[in-house]
């Protein structure tokens, strides 16, 4: 996990100009064989996690999985009851989170190799109550679902290193609204129930040149391109068919890198976005 706060470099994505968080997973030629963790809390929550990776010969691969439950947060030793919330563990707070990332490399030649991603995600949480609003709230994600998929081939000729990627992700939510507590009945005229889906498929190109030579260092240009097209659904209880919105956004971001000194540089880079949202109604 890499954070930068400030302006970075968009060599790790659009937008990195103004901050970055970066999380990647691990390599399939350095995961270890076997990796198996545990962790478990007094306030009924734990977790547990499995890796497993072999870089064997031409092909080398990363299998890993995980597993949350929790009963629920814990509130603070100086908060005071009150009729509707009294302490202790935090009402409808519990949650279950399981996933799964499995990650291939298969290298062509010295220069060349293709890479293939997948991460799912499955789980389920309850909306807690406002501590100090007396209203009923009695709202839960009963289904939490996402995937995840990239293939992407990468270049490294010397100076110059070029991935072109293709990927799509989707989205599934559904909340629930429910009569009371017990998170049983749904009739009452303030229960009701709400899907969500969201798709995204997208290309993108990126490319970064080292112009080498000067004693402060190599001038580096970088280039990211993508194209990426969303679809939005929302459908209520009772409504017959979903709520759809799409667009398509293009994402331009060249940016160059100039040693002044080693150790200092000067970064400069442009941004531009565009969308096309769907007119067909």
């Amino acid at each position: 996990v890499l954070v930068v706060k400030g302006p970075s470099s968009v060599a790790l994505g659009p937008g990195g100009m103004g901050g970055t968080v970066a999380i990647e997973t691990r390599d399939p030629a350095r995961a270890p064989l076997l990796e198996l963790e545990s962790e478990f809390g007094g306030s009924g929550e734990g977790r547990a996690t499995a890796l497993h990776a072999l870089d064997a010969g031409p092909v080398a691969y990363a299998l890993g999985a995980g597993l949350t439950l929790s009963e629920g947060y814990r509130l603070s030793s100086q908060y005071e009851a009150t009729e509707w919330e009294d302490g202790g563990g935090l009402d409808n707070s519990d949650r279950r989170i399981s996933d799964f990332v499995g990650k291939l490399a298969v290298p062509i030649d010295e220069r060349n190799r293709f890479t293939g991603s997948v991460f799912l995600l499955d789980g389920e949480f309850g909306v807690p109550r406002s501590t100090t609003d007396a209203r009923p709230f009695y709202t839960r994600f009963t289904v939490w679902r996402a995937v995840a998929g990239q293939v992407a081939h990468v270049l490294e000729a010397g100076p110059l290193r070029l991935e072109e990627a293709v990927y799509a992700v989707g989205f599934d939510n559904r909340f629930d609204s429910y009569d009371d507590a017990t998170f049983t009945t749904m009739d009452g005229p303030n229960a009701y129930s709400s899907w969500y889906h969201d798709r995204a498929f997208g290309g993108r190109i990126r490319g970064q040149y080292a112009f080498r030579g000067r004693e402060a260092g190599a001038t580096i240009l970088r280039l990211w391109l993508d194209a990426r097209g969303d679809a939005h659904g929302t459908r209520e209880q009772g409504d017959e068919g979903l709520e759809r919105f799409r667009r398509v956004a293009l994402t331009a971001v060249p940016e160059l890198e100039v040693p002044v000194i080693r150790g200092l540089a000067l970064l400069g880079a442009v941004q531009v976005e565009g969308d096309l949202p769907d007119t067909s109604g």
